[in-house]
């Protein structure tokens, strides 16, 4: 709602300095405007600049997007004033005087014709008068694909158990042990019982 009320405000301000501004520098450009139509550009240095200045105000109250009641409340005033003295020019009051800047036929009338027109098409525009969207909210990053896990190795099993040697003794509970000399198993047992055994002589 601010907004909307700067830019009127801004507009209103905008219409009469665009109307005295122009009106002027269109006399003081004509003082310097030889018998052939060509302007001393130099000597007419300072009015040209203030049209350059009213055309830029001009820009950008019609180009920005403030407010379209900005261009609005300047084009309604020079429109409406400019069109005074071609729809009804017998109820223009006479106690303003022909020829001046504040005469609706002046000589501001061409330029205030031309920035109201400007103003008030730039303010129809459907655009200017659509809400603004909202900015859509950032969205989450996306999400990388998950990698599967790489598959569990099987436990390793079981030591085979060692290819039995020739002569191997088959499962049984008494204890063995291989022979030093390499031709086989003998009993641990037997081997207790001959330690124990005496040799006795007659």
């Amino acid at each position: 709602m601010l907004r909307h009320v700067l830019g009127l405000l801004a507009g209103l301000a905008l219409a009469p300095g665009a109307w005295f501004g122009a009106g002027w520098a269109a006399v003081a450009v004509a003082e310097h405007t030889g018998s052939a139509g060509g302007v001393d550009a130099s000597a007419a240095s300072v009015p040209l600049g203030v049209l350059m200045a009213i055309g830029v105000a001009g820009g950008f109250v019609a180009g920005a997007r403030i407010s379209p009641l900005a261009p609005l409340g300047a084009g309604v005033p020079l429109l409406g004033y400019g069109v005074w003295p071609l729809v009804a020019p017998a109820s223009i009051p006479s106690w303003l005087p022909e020829g001046s800047l504040v005469h609706p036929a002046g000589p501001a009338l061409p330029a205030g014709l031309l920035l109201g027109t400007l103003f008030f098409i730039a303010a129809m525009a459907p655009s200017r008068w659509h809400r603004r969207a909202a900015a859509p909210a950032a969205s989450p990053p996306p999400v990388p694909p998950a990698v599967p896990a790489p598959a569990a190795e099987p436990a390793p099993g079981p030591a085979p158990a060692p290819e039995p040697l020739p002569g191997d003794p088959e499962k049984t509970t008494t204890p063995f042990q291989r022979d030093p000399r390499g031709s086989g198993w003998q009993s641990l047992s037997a081997e207790r019982e001959a330690s124990r055994t005496q040799e006795f002589r007659r």
